[in-house]
């Protein structure tokens, strides 16, 4: 279990949920890769989510927010995730955190430093606790802190819950609850624009990357 796979899986589903909202999402990496701190890390946007998993001997759920850098929005957006993934993830709680640098003029940390839009830096867990770990391992609580994120992203920003994670599904739809359902397990995906599209057909290939996320998601 590596802190870069579990921060990939869970931001990937973090975008695919904000993206089923209509909102923009930038991703500073998709794919197995490492990004120094660069202004790669940070590109121009509204809010920037750092997401990380921690080590060194704690335990549970801690949300970074600025001193410097809009920190009352910061404060706001930060406290917004930490308690809504702790709705859905029996994390402890440890609450918000911030440090400034040595001479009190900044943050500490790069992504709240650096940040172009409203930053925040949360940090799921320990993954040197026997107890944060046993969670981590468990991917339907990596869907449900991806949940927490995103629902905290949306109390921010205003964004009140509709009839499900697509905009093409209405509550009445005859499979809408499934869908919404096997979309947020991660096993049934939309496209880019917010649509599930439950009309079109789906190839073989298709089908077989389904059964594949079940399989993943049963642990074989």
């Amino acid at each position: 279990m590596k802190e870069k796979d579990i921060t990939l899986t869970i931001s990937l589903k973090v975008a695919e949920l904000l993206k089923a909202k209509g909102l923009e999402v930038i991703l500073t990496r998709t794919t197995d890769r490492y990004i120094d701190l660069t202004p790669e890390r940070t590109p121009k946007c509204d809010l920037s989510i750092s997401i990380h998993v921690n080590a060194g001997g704690g335990q549970g759920l801690e949300t970074w927010v600025s001193l410097y850098n809009q920190s009352a929005k910061s404060r706001k957006l930060g406290q917004s995730i930490q308690n809504n993934i702790l709705k859905l993830v029996p994390f402890t709680n440890r609450g918000l955190r911030t440090r400034a640098n040595s001479k009190n003029n900044a943050d500490y940390l790069y992504m709240l430093r650096q940040a172009k839009g409203v930053p925040v830096l949360v940090e799921c867990g320990f993954i040197d606790n026997t107890v944060d770990a046993n969670i981590l391992k468990n991917s339907s609580n990596l869907v449900k802190i991806a949940e927490g994120i995103a629902n905290g992203v949306f109390e921010y920003l205003g964004i009140k819950e509709d009839s499900g994670m697509f905009k093409d599904v209405p509550k009445e739809h005859w499979a809408a609850e499934s869908i919404d359902k096997l979309s947020k397990l991660g096993i049934l995906k939309g496209d880019d624009n917010g649509n599930f599209r439950p009309n079109d057909p789906i190839t073989r290939a298709e089908t077989a990357v389904v059964i594949d996320r079940v399989l993943k998601y049963l642990g074989r």
